[in-house]
């Protein structure tokens, strides 16, 4: 009894100091992305995912050709959707060879959306394990990392097949607890 009263106190403790929503995917990412400012790459600051609701991860690479054909138009459509849905944000998930090279890419690109830093991805589980087999590849997850749109039971999907798919996400709303909701597949992947 003398034993289990400090770890009773402890845990409550824990409880009362650690912010709710420890855990989640945004928290998992937080402090990790890196956006393109002036030509620069910059930290996005830490609790800028705080707010967000869906997030969609675009993995892609300079090297690839389908990916150069595609990502000119996604920053036109983040735009569009992220001015009407400030719950959502895109993140870049480089499949570039090199820091400098994931850099030229964004440039290129013209990608005004966060992107994590290049460093960070190899040791994240969160982004390795909603990956899909081949680039470019879009992912759309709740805060929590439900899977709402992407690949389903296949191995790979176009982005532009996902595109649709997270519009009608966006206009139809997310639930508190998306992966709980009927309009919501049963969440394939969680991982923090």
């Amino acid at each position: 009894m003398k034993h289990i009263l400090p770890v009773c106190v402890l845990a409550l403790l824990a409880a009362l100091i650690l912010p709710a929503g420890a855990g989640t995917l945004t928290d998992a990412l937080d402090g990790k992305l890196v956006r393109l400012e002036k030509g620069k790459v910059k930290n996005v600051p830490k609790g800028h995912l705080a707010e967000k609701k869906v997030i969609a991860f675009y993995y892609s690479a300079h090297w690839c050709p389908p990916c150069r054909a595609f990502t000119p138009g996604l920053a036109k459509e983040y735009a569009k959707l992220s001015a009407a849905h400030p719950e959502f944000e895109l993140i870049f998930v480089s499949s570039d060879r090199s820091e400098a090279d994931m850099e030229e890419y964004m440039a290129w690109g013209s990608m005004n959306y966060p992107a994590l830093d290049f460093g960070a991805k190899e040791r994240n589980k969160t982004v390795s394990g909603l990956a899909a087999r081949g680039i470019p590849y879009l992912v759309v997850v709740d805060a929590d990392g439900n899977e709402l749109a992407g690949k389903g039971s296949e191995d790979w999907v176009h982005p532009s097949q996902v595109i649709p798919k997270l519009q009608k996400i966006l206009a139809d709303g997310v639930p508190a607890s998306a992966g709980s909701d009927e309009r919501s597949p049963s969440p394939k992947h969680k991982v923090y």
